[in-house]
């Protein structure tokens, strides 16, 4: 009976013992030992300071009825026993997380799972290759067809650069200059078909700093849709002493004076093909005309009064041979 109340009494200690520890305590798991269930973070690769969903993946009657104890930088997680999944705060400072889940077997067993994040920033530069007017406040948009440039700049590691870094990019499932390529954080590629392109950059180590081998492990990724934009065809007036007028040519322009010049500004048509068109033309009813405005500037016009009235339909077409779809053509009507 003596044994039985000391067993109780020892039992109880332990109890509340256990109950009393602070949810700030520092909570020692090196000793642990086990096989570990599977730990993934959303998103796989965080940013600094970004909430992170961390799930325990565990299957099997090895965990039936176990306590989950979740523990990050050697701190209990408050509210967090038993939780399968908890989110937290990444790093504002791009230094590592090591988060660890105990799993206690009603027989006292414990099996602990450990994943480490090292929040990093991945800004990624996208400049599509197309044409927009110089006072357009929006901005360009790739095009079928069309050129784009990309840039990963990724924050300061220490001891590594940018060009120490080893980018795979690749584009609808196509990876772009047949595999990864040390330092090669810009890249040029065609948009291809489809109202959007899928972009993914993937980033890793040359080494493996477990291992102290080649390759390395993959420190970031970013996915990205790119919205892909049809070239379209805006009409302006130009002022001989103003310039270009800001305000677009609605489907009809009326002239005032005995002469007027227009200009057809192509939007999102690829740089390359706006200066240097293979194909481009003015019609006046349908009618080609070489009636060029100010220069040799190809997309302008001038129009000239004849002393007649009525209605007259102008129309401009610029294209590419090579690529079909970059091109574009439209008219207005002109009120003489």
């Amino acid at each position: 009976m003596i044994n039985v109340m000391k067993t109780l009494m020892i039992c109880s200690f332990l109890l509340l013992g256990f109950i009393a520890t602070p949810a700030h305590a520092q909570f020692d798991v090196s000793g642990l030992q086990g096989s570990a269930p599977l730990l993934t973070t959303q998103p796989e690769f965080p940013q600094p300071g970004e909430s992170v969903v961390v799930t325990a993946d565990y299957r099997g009657d090895a965990y039936f009825g176990a306590t989950l104890t979740w523990v990050v930088d050697g701190e209990l997680v408050p509210n967090s026993k038993n939780q399968r999944s908890i989110t937290i705060a990444a790093t504002s400072d791009s230094l590592e997380q090591v988060i660890d889940v105990i799993f206690t077997s009603p027989t006292g067993v414990r099996t602990i799972a450990s994943h480490t994040i090292t929040p990093l920033w991945l800004d990624v530069i996208i400049e599509p290759q197309t044409h927009v007017p110089e006072f357009y406040q929006g901005r360009s948009l790739p095009s079928i067809g069309s050129t784009v440039f990309v840039t990963a700049l990724v924050s300061d590691i220490e001891g590594m650069r940018n060009t120490d870094m080893v980018y795979k990019w690749t584009v609808n499932r196509q990876v772009l200059d047949e595999g990864p390529v040390r330092g090669r954080n810009t890249m040029v590629f065609e948009m291809p078909m489809g109202q959007a392109a899928l972009l993914l950059v993937e980033i890793s180590e040359l080494i493996n700093p477990a291992t102290g081998q080649s390759p390395g492990n993959i420190i970031t990724r970013r996915l990205i849709s790119i919205p892909s934009a049809q070239p379209r065809l805006v009409f302006y007036e130009v002022n001989t002493l103003l310039g270009i007028s800001h305000r677009p040519i609605a489907r009809d322009f009326s002239m005032v004076g005995d002469s007027s010049i227009i200009r057809a500004t192509p939007f999102h048509l690829d740089s390359f093909v706006y200066n240097n068109p293979a194909r481009h033309s003015w019609r006046v009813n349908s009618v080609e005309t070489t009636n060029s405005g100010r220069g040799a500037n190809p997309y302008e016009v001038m129009i000239e009064r004849t002393g007649t009235t009525g209605r007259t339909f102008l129309e401009f077409h610029v294209r590419d041979n090579r690529q079909v779809l970059q091109g574009v053509e439209d008219r207005i009507q002109i009120n003489l």
